[in-house]
C-alpha cells in the first residue's frame, strides 16, 4: 500500500505487510500470517491520525505509523469470515471490522 500526496501524485510512503511487526502476533494454527500479501482495504486512525489500519488477503488487521511507514501490530481477524469493510470513528480511538459472517469487530487504536 502507498500513501500518495493527490495534488502532486506522488507517493509520500509505502507500506509493506512482510515487514517484521514491533509486536508479532501469538501463532495460530490453521491462520498463518503471509507477509508481502495484497491488502483489500484501509483507514486511518482518527482523531490523531498516526495509525493506518489495512486487511490483507491473508485475513489479518496491519497497523503501520503513517509517518515512519513501520509496521506496529497485526492481528487475526477471525470470525469475520472474508472481510468485507473496515473503518475508523472520526472521533474516537475505535477502529470496526466486518465480512460476510454479519459480525462486527471493534477495537481500541
Amino acid at each position: 500500500a502507498a500513501l500518495i500526496d493527490v495534488r502532486s501524485g506522488v507517493a509520500v510512503q509505502c507500506y509493506d505487510s512482510g515487514a517484521d511487526p514491533a509486536k508479532e502476533p501469538q501463532p495460530i494454527e490453521g491462520a498463518p500470517r503471509t507477509p508481502g500479501c495484497a491488502f483489500i482495504g484501509a483507514t486511518i486512525a482518527r482523531p490523531r491520525g498516526d495509525l493506518l489500519y489495512c486487511v490483507g488477503e491473508d485475513r489479518f488487521l496491519y497497523a503501520f505509523n503513517v509517518s515512519s511507514g513501520k509496521l506496529e501490530r497485526v492481528l487475526l481477524l477471525d470470525g469475520l469470515g472474508d472481510v468485507a469493510g473496515l473503518s475508523c470513528h472520526p472521533h474516537r480511538n475505535l477502529v470496526a471490522a466486518f465480512g460476510d459472517s454479519d459480525q462486527l469487530k471493534l477495537w481500541k487504536s
